[in-house]
């Protein structure tokens, strides 16, 4: 019966329906038990519950068929010859034709992972099921059916008795990944494993050490071999050496130790993973096997536009010249890289171990690069780098390489099949210097570039070699050719270099045979001077064993990164004149002198010394100082780029990353250099950066392609006129091949090193044992390798599969039917409190709301024929205007009506977002984008509030910059939210200018916010320019100094609180706080700066009442008061401060007023504070020029002037400072705030009242008196209504000091009266009640004294009588 339907992904197809109703049939005539009910195969029941016929064909039809159950044995298919069901087990069923208890699949492995804490079921039995499939495939050599068994019985055995939520199998995966996860040491992991065996009940079965866990899975892991190798690298210790005691090239030992009584030890061990294995898991995991079809199945493909290897001409041509390889899209094409690298993080150890890493580029592009999916495939050990013997470490990955171009045997998960699979290496991967070393030709000398070969344009400087002639590339008639002042000297009269294929090549090499002599680097037995015989060409690569390396497009890839790298580093140490880093040297000038050539930059001598006359490409110290504060100031994008600011110290870079560097090249230093450097210059570096920016784009065009390939040798030509020869090295010169490479390979993404540089530092992580870092590395390697893979079938726990990215949104199917109610937005940072939104503002965000709603078109389309049909005229501007009105007053009657056309959302979206309802954030994550709030930003080394928005001007397409001003989430009726978005956004158009959109914002790199909006909605700033240019510009302003609070320090604290306000208390006797008296004060300003209204007001008492709750309320959301409620005092002192804030919130803006005039600005149309409305401004305007506010201004300005004494105490009240001393002292801290910092008071009349101050306390002291500082300070200093002087107002004054109350506060008192009065009343009673129990008690103790005698008495009387 064909079963191929069951691994049909689209379960809707006809071939998956007629599929399953043949199954069905076959069901129901062999499988039917006595109950009528069958087993349910589906993906979900996995044959583990009996469900009647129609539910299963229900559930199939809905979840799907288990793609591993293809031997139907739960309905009556006999078992497979190689089942492991027939393993001595006993699956008859019984007389009801249910299945008995020792069925083991569905009750011992299925059963215990059916489900996690979550609900989810694990995969695991899956795994199990496809390394079973694999075994009895025969395909898979590395899973014998002992190991197997193993892992069964593991999957069975309980964790501990009664425990069914974790097998010892689920337990030691889940385990494991953890530590691989947290990096966690074996020691730790052992000392956890210790820790566990305690807690659990008796009878648990865990291993008790890493090395026990990791046994378990000895099973599933793929291992490695140890290959010995000679101590000169001259030959492997492999196959028909392996028995070998010497080295048949060199004759040297192969042990360190050989003298028959100690374990003999290798002078050199390889370590060498298995290709084939890890090959062929790639099909067998039906986690990958569907996706190593990706690149011809799922690839999108477009000619001309190339986003992956596939699309590329060496792709291509191999394809044809291998068209049986072709054919199967499931053939693998491998990149393969080696570098080298240190693995104790100390360049002062000098040690370098290789290993060589391969990619599959089958797979998609977004996953073949990372590290879960690189394959290591050899550990070459140090402590010296291969060189030229890298061919002799190839030798085992060659073998089963060509073993591999054959075909071996895979069997598929994914089709459930068994496939040849082949596998062919399209390139390496590697620096210039391991280029060399994998194909043979010297990347050092003259003749270094391994394009030109020897037809390489080069020659000797005093200092150096320079590769320049970079004319040769341009057309035979073009000018420059004939131009010798401006190059070298010389008339260019060579063609560009030709080009070899790899049969010329071959041939080549073929004939120098025995040329080259045998590889090893004995110093006794190695020929001298026969690398020098053939030039360039060191050897024969072994590459060229493989039966199709000759015919391949590209062999080896030059590294993007590395060039690029080197390239501006050396353009920044000219620029900058970086000593010792610099090209521009005294030597490359005696170059020019030789050359004949550039006589203005040639050295003067005049006899004492030699000067360098300044060059056009050098920076004076002053443009240099300038570049330096612009990459001081930069500020990048979280995630894109390190900050480069702290690597700039004394006009110096320093501690650059090679990331760094491409920034710096593709974005910085064409907008850093604008204007500090001649027009040639400039041109040359802008024309080097975009040529690298377009170079390095994700999605290649061929038709841009050849336009780099064209400009890149006019590029080298113009900077060959402006630097100096020495300034060219072979890193410079290899930019001209980059073209042709991208070309024929695609992007470079693919092709450069930053992945495998990263997976370096990966394998550094797992060097634990610095005596054995090579076996550290290989097994960390093997471990991860083998968790990474299994962690792909577990729920319920975090993997590297299932972790959420650090930027993730609620990316949530949600079933709103309005697209505005279902993006998926994650805002953070919420702000409290929130500044409020005014009447305008909602109306602004409703409107734009509306204006993105493509659900409700047809409203617009009807109100405009409406208006159409009153008034053909300006019926756009009306339809802006009154469409939100016309649509709310449309929508409520229809739901009056209970219309079936108007649903619950679109009713709420009518009726706008509730005013009192909306949150305010600091960021929010769309799309996996992070933006900050320009606030935010404000405080941090990056910046994340950039914003572009598409809009429209005079029919134009024209990007706006600006920044997001703040981040709203509305709340409209039955909980509806809004997706956050900026309240204002700040961009560079001209008045009544439309920004055109359709769509919410999308996943770039920076958001693509798009409105359909008035210019009323968005306020319109600056001009248009290019993003870095106003990135420079808005950097290069100067910082601000300390401006006014903004909350944020009363917000950490809240969250250091547990989310909880700040509890604000008031000891007795002062009704002002200790505790957090500062931060009340901050807030207090920033509720009246931000909450107050000034419109119409000139005091604050001419505040309305419930104007004035919002500004309680606002100060509620942070702090907590006590005795709001009981203590009449606490609301008074909170409104006097509130009154005394509001006066000084109207000084500074007088201050600011007065500044703005003195500026020459109208300050009507300008004002300085962006969240005052434009009506409150002019209202306060108009009464700063009023005459009785003027009149009184001066007035206040003289009485200042006549202050007798200043105090020197800052923000800090006297009642604060007085509770910090020990003991406590109002006069003493009156005394300290009047001392300045030399112990001098600040005048004579302060020193004059503080003698009589503490004069009179010693009176006190003396005469036996209470020491009342209040009442001393009231009779020197004075009284002042309302609080005590001297004091600050926290203090309660004497009666006699008190300003009056108001009747509300007299009524108040009369209560606190009579409450008094009542308690002393209720104290009395209490009191008398106390005497009568006393007297109460006395008595008792009579009565008890007297019934003792009288019991003393009775018995004398019985005693006598007897």
């Amino acid at each position: 019966m064909d079963k191929s339907w069951i691994n049909d992904p689209n379960i809707l197809s006809s071939h998956y329906k007629f599929g399953l109703k043949d199954f069905i049939e076959f069901a129901k005539t062999n499988g039917m038990g006595l109950d009528g009910k069958l087993f349910c195969p589906c993906r979900r029941c996995r044959n583990s519950k009996r469900k009647s016929i129609s539910q299963v064909e229900s559930d199939l039809s809905e979840k799907g068929f288990c793609m591993y159950y293809k031997n139907w044995v739960f309905h009556g298919e006999p078992f497979s010859a190689h089942s492991y069901m027939s393993s001595g087990k006993n699956n008859n069923l019984d007389e009801n034709g249910v299945g008995g208890e020792t069925d083991f699949i569905n009750e011992t492995v299925y059963n215990d992972f059916d489900m996690n804490e979550n609900g989810e079921s694990d995969e695991l039995p899956d795994l199990l099921d496809e390394i079973r499939n694999a075994h009895e495939s025969g395909t898979s050599s590395e899973w014998d059916s002992k190991n197997f068994d193993k892992l069964l019985n593991d999957a069975q055995r309980e964790l501990y008795p009664g425990c069914k939520k974790y097998s010892l199998l689920r337990f030691i995966v889940s385990f494991l990944h953890i530590k691989v996860m947290n990096h966690m040491t074996n020691k730790a992991f052992d000392m956890m494993l210790e820790f566990l065996k305690d807690v659990l009940p008796e009878g648990e079965i865990l291993p008790s050490s890493f090395y026990g866990a990791m046994k378990i899975l000895s099973g599933i892991g793929l291992g490695y071999q140890k290959i010995d190798v000679c101590k000169f690298d001259c030959a492997l210790f492999w196959k028909e050496n392996e028995k070998m005691d010497k080295c048949p090239i060199c004759k040297e030992s192969r042990w360190k130790v050989n003298n028959g009584k100690k374990k003999k030890v290798p002078q050199k061990v390889m370590w060498y993973f298995p290709l084939k294995a890890r090959l062929q898991r790639l099909f067998m995991s039906s986690k990958t096997a569907e996706d190593m079809r990706w690149h011809e199945e799922k690839r999108v493909k477009e000619e001309g536009i190339m986003r992956h290897p596939a699309d590329s001409i060496a792709w291509k041509d191999f394809d044809k010249q291998y068209p049986d390889f072709a054919k199967d899209s499931r053939n693998v094409r491998l990149g393969l890289a080696t570098d080298g690298f240190n693995p104790f993080g100390n360049m002062s150890n000098s040690y370098s171990m290789w290993p060589v890493i391969l990619v599959p580029y089958n797979l998609p592009a977004y996953k073949f690069m990372r590290k879960e999916f690189l394959i290591l495939s050899l550990l070459i050990p140090g402590p010296r780098a291969p060189g030229k013997e890298l061919d002799v470490f190839l030798r085992p990955a060659i073998d089963d390489l060509k073993d591999l171009f054959h075909g071996i045997s895979t069997y598929d998960a994914y089709s459930g099949q068994n496939f040849q699979m082949r596998a062919a290496i399209l390139w390496t991967i590697s620096d210039f210097p391991a280029y060399g070393y994998l194909s043979g030709w010297s990347t050092s000398g003259y003749k270094a570039c391994p394009c030109c070969l020897d037809d390489t344009a080069s020659q000797r400087l005093r200092g150096k070699i320079c590769f320049m002639g970079h004319r040769r590339f341009l057309n035979h008639d073009h000018r420059w050719r004939k131009q010798k002042a401006h190059f070298d000297g010389t008339i260019e009269t060579r063609s560009r270099p030709k080009e070899f294929s790899g049969e010329q090549v071959l041939r080549h090499l073929n004939s120098l045979a025995g040329v080259f002599g045998e590889f090893g680097k004995n110093p006794v037995t190695r020929k001298k001077g026969v690398d020098k015989i053939q030039g360039n060409w060191r050897k024969k690569s072994i590459f060229f064993e493989l039966p199709y390396w000759e015919k391949l497009s590209m062999r080896h890839c030059l590294d993007v990164m590395h060039i690029l790298k080197n390239t501006c580093e050396s353009l920044v140490a000219t620029l900058l004149n970086i000593p010792d880093k610099t090209k521009d040297t005294n030597k490359a000038r005696d170059d020019l002198l030789d050359m004949g050539i550039r006589h203005e930059l040639h050295l003067h001598d005049d006899g004492t010394r030699k000067t360098k006359p300044p060059a056009l490409y050098v920076m004076s110290s002053s443009e240099r100082k300038g570049f330096c504060d612009f990459l001081s100031s930069i500020k990048f994008p979280d995630g894109y780029a390190a900050n480069i600011s702290k690597c700039v110290k004394d006009g110096k870079l320093m501690g650059l990353k090679t990331h760094d560097y491409h920034v710096l090249l593709q974005r910085l230093i064409p907008a850093g250099i604008r204007g500090y450097l001649c027009k040639e210059v400039n041109e040359a570096i802008f024309e080097l950066s975009e040529f690298f920016r377009d170079l390095c784009s994700k999605t290649l065009k061929m038709d841009d392609l050849e336009r780099l390939e064209k400009n890149a040798p006019l590029i080298l030509c113009k900077l060959e006129k402006i630097f100096p020869p020495a300034f060219f090295d072979i890193m410079i010169h290899l930019i001209v091949h980059l073209p042709k490479e991208a070309k024929l390979g695609g992007p470079v993404h693919p092709r450069w090193m930053f992945p495998f540089e990263r997976y370096l530092g990966s394998l550094k992580k797992y060097v634990r044992n610095r005596a054995r870092p090579e076996g550290s590395i290989a097994e960390g390697y093997i471990a991860n390798e083998c968790l990474t893979f299994m962690s792909k079938y577990l729920h319920g726990i975090e993997t590297k599969f299932t972790r959420k990215r650090r930027n993730y949104d609620y990316n949530q199917d949600k079933a709103e039917e309005l697209v505005v109610f279902s993006l998926s937005v994650r805002p953070f940072g919420l702000v409290t409190p929130p500044t409020k939104l005014s009447q305008v503002e909602l109306d602004v965000a409703h409107k734009f709301i509306l204006n993105n709603c493509d659900e409700i078109e047809e409203y617009r389309i009807k109100h405009k024929e409406m208006l159409q049909r009153i008034h053909p005229e300006n019926v756009d501007s009306r339809h802006e205007d009154q469409f939100t009105e016309w649509f709310k007053d449309h929508i409520n009657q229809l739901h009056i009506d209970k219309s079936l056309d108007v649903s619950e959302e679109l009713w709420a979206l009518a009726n706008g977002p509730i005013p009192f309802m909306t949150k305010h954030y600091s960021g929010c994550i769309v799309n996996e984008v992070r933006f900050h709030t320009r606030d935010r930003d404000d405080c941090r080394t990056t910046q994340n509030s950039g914003l572009v928005v598409e809009g429209d001007h005079k029919g134009k397409h024209i990007d706006f910059y600006g920044f997001v001003k703040a981040v709203v989430e509305l709340t409209f009726f039955h909980a509806y939210k809004m997706a956050p978005s900026g309240k204002r956004l700040k961009r560079s158009c001209p008045p009544n200018t439309n920004l055109q959109s359709e769509q919410p914002p999308t996943s770039n790199s920076t958001l693509e916010h798009q409105s359909a909006t008035t210019g009323d909605d968005i306020q319109i700033n600056s001009n248009n320019s290019n993003p870095t240019q106003a990135l420079a510009n808005e950097q290069r302003k100067q910082k601000k100094g300390r401006g006014p609070t903004t909350g944020k320090v009363i917000e950490k604290m809240i969250r250091a609180n547990g989310g909880k306000p700040l509890e604000i208390v008031f000891p007795e006797g002062c009704c002002k706080p200790i505790k957090y008296a500062a931060q009340l004060a901050s807030g207090i300003g920033y509720v009246v700066r931000h909450l107050s209204s000034l419109k119409d007001i000139r005091t604050y008492d001419d505040i309305p009442n419930e104007k004035k709750q919002n500004l309680y309320g606002g100060l509620m959301g942070w702090f907590d008061f006590k005795d709001w409620e009981t203590d009449p005092n606490v609301e008074m002192y909170v409104d006097d401060m509130l009154q005394n804030s509001y006066r000084q919130w109207r000084n500074t803006m007088h201050i600011d007023y007065k500044m703005l005039k003195a500026a020459g600005k109208d300050p009507l149309t300008s004002c300085p504070y962006d969240w005052i409305e434009q009506d409150e401004w002019k209202s306060m305007c108009d009464w700063f020029e009023d005459p009785i506010f003027k009149k009184k201004s001066e007035a206040n300005t003289k009485n200042r002037a006549m202050l007798p004494y200043p105090h020197t105490g800052g923000s800090k009240s006297n009642h604060v400072r007085a509770q910090e001393m020990v003991p406590p002292s109002a006069i003493d801290a009156w005394t300290a705030a009047h001392i300045k910092k030399d112990g001098q008071f600040v005048n004579n009349t302060a020193k004059s009242l503080d003698d009589e101050l503490k004069e009179e306390r010693r009176q006190c002291i003396e005469n036996g008196e209470i020491v009342n500082e209040v009442k001393i300070m009231e009779n020197v200093l004075g009284k002042r209504a309302g609080r005590a002087k001297g004091l600050g107002m926290g203090v309660i004054p004497p009666q006699s000091s008190r300003k009056p109350e108001s009747s509300a506060n007299r009524a108040l008192l009369e209560e606190l009266k009579q409450c008094k009065e009542k308690i002393q009343c209720y104290e009395e009673r209490i009191q008398a009640q106390d005497t009568q129990i006393q007297n109460l008690v006395q008595s008792q103790q009579g009565i008890q004294e007297m019934l003792q005698e009288f019991l003393i008495w009775k018995q004398k009387q019985c005693g006598g009588s007897s």
